[in-house]
């Protein structure tokens, strides 16, 4: 069965990680897990506020921190440049730049992160404009008519991707990086619905009806409501990867995504599959941010079965989430034991000394190249990734086989058992009945 098969995989996983006794992953990696490894994607998402934005004290925080991202050998950063808030964090033209910062952190950032040899890929937090409320400044607050609609009628600070206003001026922040910065690559977050009951605005539904003939309203949990807002989000990520792709053809383009995606489909409309096998995506970053392994090891299984190796996978490990370094390194080995690429750290606030420290004497001892820096690395990193998945199921079911075998020698052994017993214990009772018949 699928689920004793997962369970067993999981057991496989542990088994060939090194511990089996106390379900703990050690440090060291193993010699079966450690050669492929030379090609890995190693991120890490980096927020501005973990800066002073004090422009003397400021860059000097930056060089010192991208300097230990290199002794780690993170090999990308994910650096954010536009807030869930509407703030942007680089000299636009377009948006409002966040009032604590009066020097250009985005510039810094690509200057420190490419003398150590470091990627910086541009984050942006694209449909959120405000989160929970509106703000004011940026574009819902000069024009409120862009914000979505919740299925009471009420607007909800995120901007309609269904509108080319909105579409129009979100690219306009994502061009004016690719142009104006040497980044190397956009990244795209908050890709995506806040949740399934919005958009009900006018134009939506009467966009909506035109096509399918009636009003999402009277029917919002049909799939063709869902995969039409689907589309809205879809359509955005094929027009960035177009236009920065006519820009710099080596820019990269990648994602935060869910990390179920089956259920981002329906809970956020984000049908990130769907970006993948329509080849505009580069890579993806599924957000597995859980404590559980179990639940851990059973998500990246899903991710990297519906990817199906099209493109490099760096999981999304959340290391707020995890209680102590070992656990962040049995993510990490999880990781490893499925085939995914590599992985992301969320994000540089949480990364303690006892998560460097353990990183830097175990999974990233050695320094790597990201798999999506170079195609024939990337296919050989798919490959690879592809293989070690394949191994850990094939030994699931080996395991999955000797178990059952083994249940049928116990089956037998606890009948044989079972039918002693009995047998004494009639002997037994005959010898108590004949006692007390011939007793007088």
């Amino acid at each position: 069965m699928p689920h004793v098969r997962r369970a067993l995989a999981m057991l496989f996983s542990l088994l060939l990680l090194g511990q089996l006794g106390s379900l703990t992953i050690h440090r060291e990696v193993s010699a079966t897990s450690a050669q492929p490894f030379s090609l890995e994607g190693r991120g890490i998402w980096v927020h501005p506020s973990y800066f002073s934005p004090d422009p003397e004290l400021g860059p000097s925080e930056i060089r010192e921190t991208f300097a230990l991202y290199k002794s780690l050998n993170i090999n990308f950063i994910l650096f954010l440049v536009k807030d869930p808030r509407s703030w942007v964090y680089y000299n636009s033209e377009i948006n409002p730049v966040h009032p604590n910062y009066r020097w250009d952190p985005l510039n810094v950032s690509i200057r420190e992160a490419h003398a150590l040899g470091l990627e910086i890929h541009a984050w942006f937090c694209v449909f959120p404009e405000g989160i929970s409320e509106m703000q004011d400044h940026g574009l819902l607050h000069e024009r409120p008519d862009l914000a979505m609609v919740d299925i009471d009628g009420n607007r909800v600070p995120w901007a309609c991707p269904a509108k080319e206003e909105v579409r129009d001026y979100e690219m306009s922040l994502i061009l004016e990086v690719a142009t104006r910065y040497d980044v190397d690559g956009i990244h795209l977050d908050y890709i995506r619905y806040p949740n399934s009951k919005v958009c009900y605005c006018d134009h939506c539904r009467s966009e909506f009806k035109k096509k399918h003939g009636f009003d999402p309203l009277d029917k919002p949990e049909d799939p063709l409501w869902i995969s039409w807002k689907c589309s809205q989000v879809s359509r955005f990520v094929n027009e960035t990867y177009t236009k920065i792709k006519r820009i710099r053809p080596e820019l990269k383009l990648s994602a935060a995504v869910f990390r179920n995606p089956q259920g981002a489909v329906t809970s956020v409309h984000q049908d990130w599959r769907s970006w993948i096998v329509g080849g505009y995506i580069d890579f993806v970053a599924p957000m597995a941010y859980i404590e559980s392994l179990q639940d851990f090891q059973e998500s990246v299984e899903n991710i990297l079965s519906s990817v199906n190796w099209r493109v490099p996978v760096y999981v999304g490990i959340g290391l707020h989430k995890l209680p102590d370094a070992e656990a962040l390194l049995d993510q990490v080995y999880v990781t490893r034991v499925w085939g995914a690429q590599g992985q992301v750290l969320f994000c540089c606030h949480h990364l303690k000394e006892e998560f460097t420290e353990a990183l830097k004497n175990g999974p990233y001892s050695d320094s790597a190249s990201p798999p999506h820096r170079d195609y024939e690395d990337e296919e050989e990193s798919l490959v690879q990734g592809q293989a070690r998945y394949e191994a850990t199921l094939l030994t699931a079911e080996r395991l999955e086989k000797t178990l059952k075998e083994m249940d049928r020698t116990l089956i037998i052994t606890r009948i044989w058992a079972v039918a002693a017993t009995l047998t004494a214990a009639a002997c037994f009772l005959g010898l108590v009945l004949e006692r007390r018949r011939r007793s007088p």
